[in-house]
């Protein structure tokens, strides 16, 4: 048998010079000739796993951070105001210029639409003052106003655009800050036109949110101008937007041919002239409001692009 002390086989245990003494521990030395484990090696002879690290499949389980390995360098910290939200901010400045454009050939629209309008209302003053018109200049009139109409198709084109810019500017404030972003959510940058009457009150609400939280550490008088601005473009917008209604509902249909409104076909004179004279006033109130909606971008996507939009 082996000796418990010395692992020799044959060795009474009595005779062992171990004998007597605790086998040995952690930390503590044999006694002089003996060998561990009986004179054996541990799993035979040998090493674990052959002799090489592990190789076998990963454990269940992910790693921190994708990419890293436990034991490695984290990733750095993300910036302040980052606050865990997914994707990046969205750059807001790289579509002012399309969108200024845009606003400025509408802007240069509404000023031909001012002439043409108020060139057709005065026609029509002229014949109610039983003043001699003829067809032909009745004709003409009519021309002037439906060549100005294919600036409307532009302005639909920088509607689409703000749109796009306004709710990539309210996204941001979900990574500018913690909530509360706003009293309306993303969505409404865009929803919010197509409500009716809601119309009215909505976008502006949207734009104020993304002010609030694109400059919220500007001086008070820098805070206010912005809201005095935001302000004054709505009620120029707002209220052309109604005198537009307005004057195309007190014509209504009269004189209108192949649906095309036609001075020569006109039987309510006074109805027309109305109604031109709003919708001069309301493209002359447009091309304040493009003015104004410039200032607005401009100031918005310079104070996202200071915080890294």
């Amino acid at each position: 048998m082996a000796c418990p002390y010395c692992g020799g086989e044959g060795t009474h245990a009595a005779g062992c010079p171990g004998a007597g003494q605790p086998p040995a521990g952690p930390g503590q030395a044999y006694p002089p000739g003996q060998q561990p484990y009986g004179g054996q090696q541990p799993y035979g002879g040998q090493q674990p796993y052959g002799g090489q690290p592990y190789q076998g499949p990963p454990q269940p389980g992910q790693q921190p951070y994708a990419g890293q390995q436990y034991g490695g360098a984290y990733p750095p910290a993300p910036p302040p105001g980052n606050w865990g939200m997914p994707g990046p901010i969205r750059r807001v400045s790289s579509m002012v210029t399309a969108l200024n454009i845009l606003i400025g050939i509408t802007i240069a629209g509404a000023v031909l639409s001012v002439f043409a309008y108020a060139n057709r209302a005065m026609l029509v003053g002229d014949a109610l003052d039983g003043e001699a018109v003829s067809r032909g200049d009745a004709d003409d009139a009519d021309s002037f106003v439906g060549a100005t109409g294919l600036s409307m198709l532009v302005f639909l084109a920088a509607g689409i655009v703000f749109m796009i810019w306004l709710h990539r500017a309210r996204k941001n404030l979900e990574v500018f800050g913690p909530p509360p972003h706003g009293k309306l959510g993303a969505g409404w940058a865009i929803g919010g036109w197509f409500v009716p009457l809601g119309n009215l009150v909505l976008p502006k609400m949207v734009v104020d949110d993304v002010w609030r939280g694109s400059e919220p550490t500007g001086s008070p008088a820098a805070q206010q101008s912005g809201r005095t601005l935001i302000l004054g473009w709505w009620l120029v917008f707002a209220l052309s937007e109604v005198l537009f209604f307005a004057g195309t509902f007190t014509r209504g249909n009269d004189g209108t041919e192949d649906g095309v409104p036609k001075l020569t076909e006109a039987e309510d004179l006074d109805a027309w002239q109305t109604a031109d004279w709003l919708l001069t006033a309301g493209y002359a109130l447009l091309v304040v409001a493009g003015v104004l909606a410039i200032m607005v971008v401009k100031r918005i996507s310079a104070a996202q692009a200071a915080r890294g939009a």
